[in-house]
């Protein structure tokens, strides 16, 4: 099994465990569930922007341990300095080293920075 199965995989059993202990409903009560959406497309074809989507994870499957212990704050704020269009913020703990509360962290910094 090479490893985009595994981690496939290892996601489909974690997203069926969630949806145990989460019900829709209660999503539906979380404070992100209404949150205003954004055109990735808009994003990616303005002028002012990279067209870059850029990618925060502490490690991958391939290269091991990228760095554990990288801020996601700083990062991610860094890249938007930067211009880019996009963020990809892994949440994924096992493969990529993320959390959930990584992509919290991310939004809410940067939804102020447009």
């Amino acid at each position: 099994m090479n490893i985009l199965n595994k981690i496939v995989e290892h996601k489909q059993k974690e997203v069926a465990e969630k949806k145990m202990q989460y019900p829709v409903k209660e999503l539906e009560q979380n404070q992100f569930f209404n949150s205003q959406t954004f055109s990735l497309r808009e994003y990616i074809i303005r002028n002012d922007k990279t067209g870059i989507i850029a990618e925060f994870k502490r490690k991958s499957p391939s290269k091991g341990v990228i760095n554990k212990i990288a801020d996601v704050k700083q990062v991610t704020s860094g890249y938007v300095n930067a211009g880019v269009s996009a963020l990809s913020v892994l949440t994924d703990n096992q493969f990529f080293g993320g959390s959930n509360n990584d992509l919290i962290e991310a939004s809410l910094l940067n939804l102020l920075t447009d």
